[in-house]
Order: C-alpha cells, then sequence, then structure tokens
C-alpha cells in the first residue's frame, strides 16, 4: 500500500492507512497525550484524536516493517469483528451520533472491503 503524502481527520476517519509499528510521533508539535484505554482499535483512535485537533500525518513511502497476514485470530484480523469494533468506536470511543457514524461507517466499509479483494 503506498502512503499519501498528507493525511487528515476526515480521510482517517472512513479508512485507516496508518500503521502503528512504524508511526513516529513529534510531542513537540502535539504535545503531551495517551493513547485511550481501549483493548481494542486505540491506535485509530489516537491517530483520530490527534488529527482532531489539527494536525496531519505525513506518509512516507519506505517500506520500514512488514505485517503477517491471514492470522484471524488477531486482534485486527476477522473483518466482522474489525467492524463490529468501528461501529463501537465512532459511537462510544468518539462520541458521534448516530446518523454522522453510519455515514462514516458506510465508506469505512467500502474501503474494508475493497482492500480485501472481495467483489
Amino acid at each position: 500500500m503506498k502512503a499519501l503524502p498528507v493525511l487528515d481527520y476526515q480521510q482517517l476517519i472512513i479508512d485507516n492507512k496508518i500503521g502503528c509499528l512504524t508511526v513516529v510521533i513529534d510531542r513537540r508539535m502535539t504535545g503531551d497525550f495517551v493513547m485511550p484505554d481501549y483493548r481494542k482499535g486505540q491506535d485509530d483512535l489516537t491517530w483520530l484524536m490527534l488529527m482532531k485537533r489539527g494536525h496531519q500525518a505525513h506518509g512516507l513511502n519506505e517500506i520500514l516493517a512488514t505485517y503477517s497476514e491471514g492470522n484471524t485470530d488477531s486482534i485486527s484480523g476477522n473483518m466482522f469483528k474489525a467492524a463490529k469494533r468501528q461501529w463501537f468506536n465512532y459511537r462510544k470511543a468518539l462520541g458521534l451520533g448516530f446518523f454522522q457514524s453510519f455515514f462514516y461507517f458506510v465508506q469505512y466499509a467500502y474501503y474494508a472491503i475493497k482492500k480485501s479483494g472481495l467483489k
């Protein structure tokens, strides 16, 4: 997957393109923060929290690490569990209303299906 040169809140809320393994954060720019205390999705929520403050992510098109694929027992490996987690994050963690959550969730589902190769 190619990294986008710049990624903002509106782009990230529908399709997380930031892998936790290779993130570098300049706390001089962001100030102090803590990752939300959720077992699942805390990295996504952290990026959203930082971007909601007006920060942007900047992509680097270099392979810095690789992930293994196909582990359905992992926290993020099951598409249905991931969808449920995403809905929870929209509604509870981010506090979005039903219709706003639905709007973002439909887009999230579209990109998730597109990435998975399902037609």
